[in-house]
């Protein structure tokens, strides 16, 4: 997966973007009080609706907007009139980011551009966070502005290098997510990094240690270690990637209950690769893909084709001109590396480079650079 399998949430939500990177990172409501906030205002429950809109747009539901103007009005009106105080401003600035970033995150959704002003706004308001934000029982806030800095200017401004530079500090700071960013660029080669895999899922397994501490980062790293330990066979320890993938499980399960059933971290889409792996080592176990497609909330077209298509279902010219009609380039780098694992084990060669090539084709937009490393396994580069 491209960076912050993090650009993938508009259908995947898995890292990979990671660290579901398009899903701003939290910081607990309940600190508004202690904060300076005022327990009679209504500014805890405008933090609440920002919370419950990213829970909203992980899941692909878009109605997530319709709040988000009148809360970032209400923020703006406490900061500037000074209702709280120094520490409060402070968190009101990081929920205004984070509603600023879900807002041009929700225009990518809807295949519009990203809106720079709004991005540049909710980077003003993280740079002063993570400037005024000290160790001194703040470095929760810090890491998450730190990490909310690097995805906008990642995936909304266009600029890697300082989205990079973040992405290192909070890494260095132990943010189970951007540990996980880096990981990925390790793997792929991205941000200045050699693709170094043994660093690479060393990193993976002491962000999945964390456990659920970071959301989805722990299951989302579990995962890229058992993708790792697939198809290069490197791994950091002696686990094989069917332990990896429960490792994953677990976790994303974790999160899952604490989320009353949201399925966040894309246990399906573990699902999906699980079904993969042991259909390439001769195991066709479908009841991972009947489960996915009747429990999970994988309802679209586009989805539902999918998994028509990985049990057989559905053809490859059919599944290939829907893969070239997905317009975000994660995502269409997804399908096509499925059609062409899908391929490669069934040996039609000639298909599986077809699909390498619509792979190829989303590097131009940043994408891919993983899945094509993988794919490595099936046809030489």
């Amino acid at each position: 997966m491209s960076i912050i399998r993090l650009m993938i949430c508009a259908l995947f939500m898995s890292a990979v973007l990671a660290a579901c990177g398009a899903q701003p990172p939290r910081q607990n409501v309940s600190g508004a009080a202690s904060s300076g906030v005022s327990p009679s205002s209504n500014l805890a429950a405008v933090m609440a609706s920002i919370d419950d809109a990213g829970d909203k747009a992980a899941q692909g539901d878009l109605s997530a907007a319709r709040a988000l103007p009148y809360n970032i009005a209400v923020l703006t009106r406490a900061i500037n009139g000074q209702e709280v105080d120094a520490e409060g401003i402070l968190l009101l600035r990081y929920y205004r980011a984070v509603a600023s970033q879900l807002l041009s995150y929700l225009n990518q959704a809807l295949g519009l551009p990203a809106d720079r002003q709004l991005a540049a706004a909710a980077l003003a308001d993280y740079e002063i966070v993570l400037k005024a934000a000290g160790d001194d029982g703040r470095g929760d806030l810090r890491r998450n502005a730190m990490l909310g800095a690097a995805q906008v200017l990642l995936g909304h401004l266009d600029d890697e290098a300082r989205a990079y530079s973040y992405f290192r500090q909070c890494a260095e700071l132990k943010h189970g997510a951007c540990m996980s960013v880096i990981a990925e660029a390790k793997t792929r080669g991205a941000g200045g990094f050699s693709v170094d895999l043994n660093e690479a899922v060393a990193l993976h397994a002491e962000v999945y240690r964390t456990g659920s501490d970071f959301g989805c980062a722990g299951s989302y790293s579990a995962h890229a270690v058992a993708r790792i330990v697939h198809f290069r066979n490197v791994r950091p320890d002696e686990d094989d990637q069917f332990a990896w993938i429960r490792k994953a499980y677990r976790l994303s399960d974790q999160v899952k209950v604490r989320s009353k059933g949201q399925d966040l971290c894309s246990g399906a889409f573990i699902q999906i690769n699980e079904f993969m792996m042991r259909l390439e080592n001769g195991e066709r176990r479908a009841a991972l893909l009947y489960q996915v497609r009747d429990e999970s909330e994988w309802t679209g077209e586009a989805e539902r084709l999918l998994i028509g298509y990985l049990l057989g279902e559905v053809q490859d010219q059919q599944f290939r001109s829907q893969v070239v009609a997905i317009k975000n380039p994660d995502i269409r780098c997804e399908y096509a590396f499925l059609g062409l694992w899908k391929s490669a084990i069934a040996r039609q060669t000639s298909m599986a480079r077809s699909y390498r090539e619509l792979m190829q084709g989303t590097q131009r937009a940043g994408a891919c650079g993983e899945n094509l490393l993988f794919a490595r396994k099936f046809l030489p580069a």
